[in-house]
Protein backbone atom coordinates (compact mmCIF):
# COMPACT_ATOMS: atom_id res chain seq x y z
CA UNK A 1 0.00 0.00 0.00
CA UNK A 2 3.04 2.71 1.25
CA UNK A 3 5.12 1.77 -1.66
CA UNK A 4 2.26 2.08 -4.07
CA UNK A 5 0.53 4.99 -2.82
CA UNK A 6 4.49 6.79 -3.77
CA UNK A 7 4.60 4.47 -6.96
CA UNK A 8 1.37 6.64 -7.88
CA UNK A 9 2.49 9.87 -6.82
CA UNK A 10 5.75 9.36 -8.18
CA UNK A 11 4.22 9.05 -11.74
CA UNK A 12 5.33 4.86 -11.28
CA UNK A 13 2.35 3.97 -11.81
CA UNK A 14 -1.14 5.43 -13.28
CA UNK A 15 -4.49 4.85 -10.94
CA UNK A 16 -6.88 2.57 -13.03
CA UNK A 17 -10.22 3.89 -10.74
CA UNK A 18 -10.82 5.93 -8.14
CA UNK A 19 -9.38 8.79 -6.68
CA UNK A 20 -6.63 9.79 -4.13
CA UNK A 21 -7.01 12.50 -1.76
CA UNK A 22 -3.82 14.54 0.28
CA UNK A 23 -5.52 17.07 2.49
CA UNK A 24 -9.32 16.79 1.39
CA UNK A 25 -7.42 17.76 -1.88
CA UNK A 26 -7.67 15.78 -5.17
CA UNK A 27 -4.47 14.48 -6.58
CA UNK A 28 -5.07 15.02 -10.25
CA UNK A 29 -2.47 15.75 -13.97
CA UNK A 30 -1.98 19.55 -12.85
CA UNK A 31 -1.16 18.77 -9.33
CA UNK A 32 0.90 15.66 -8.68
CA UNK A 33 3.85 17.27 -10.47
CA UNK A 34 3.98 19.25 -7.55
CA UNK A 35 3.82 16.71 -5.06
CA UNK A 36 7.03 15.02 -6.01
CA UNK A 37 9.30 17.69 -4.62
CA UNK A 38 8.06 16.18 -1.16
CA UNK A 39 9.35 13.45 -1.46
CA UNK A 40 12.97 11.53 -1.25
CA UNK A 41 12.46 7.99 -3.34
CA UNK A 42 14.33 4.90 -2.76
CA UNK A 43 11.94 2.25 -4.68
CA UNK A 44 12.67 -1.59 -3.66
CA UNK A 45 12.66 -2.37 -7.13
CA UNK A 46 14.87 0.51 -9.42
CA UNK A 47 13.51 1.37 -12.06
CA UNK A 48 15.67 2.66 -15.30
CA UNK A 49 14.25 4.94 -17.99
CA UNK A 50 15.56 4.87 -21.49
CA UNK A 51 16.68 8.66 -20.84
CA UNK A 52 20.26 9.54 -20.02
CA UNK A 53 21.63 9.15 -16.03
CA UNK A 54 20.86 12.74 -15.31
CA UNK A 55 17.15 12.50 -16.35
CA UNK A 56 17.04 9.18 -14.63
CA UNK A 57 18.18 10.92 -10.93
CA UNK A 58 15.90 14.10 -11.89
CA UNK A 59 12.88 11.58 -11.93
CA UNK A 60 11.47 13.86 -14.35
CA UNK A 61 11.95 17.25 -12.24
CA UNK A 62 14.15 20.05 -13.81
CA UNK A 63 17.88 19.51 -13.84
CA UNK A 64 19.87 21.79 -11.77
CA UNK A 65 23.31 21.06 -13.06
CA UNK A 66 24.94 22.22 -9.60
CA UNK A 67 22.42 19.96 -7.49
CA UNK A 68 23.29 16.52 -9.90
CA UNK A 69 26.79 16.95 -9.70
CA UNK A 70 26.43 17.28 -5.89
CA UNK A 71 24.46 14.45 -5.56
CA UNK A 72 26.01 11.87 -7.90
CA UNK A 73 29.35 12.57 -6.04
CA UNK A 74 27.64 11.96 -2.89
CA UNK A 75 26.39 8.86 -4.39
CA UNK A 76 30.17 7.92 -5.49
CA UNK A 77 28.71 7.99 -9.54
Amino acid sequence: GKSTLIDIIMGLHMVDSGDIYVDDKKLTDNNIKSWKGYFSYIPQSIYLFAVNIAQNVAFGLEIKEDKLIEVLKKANI
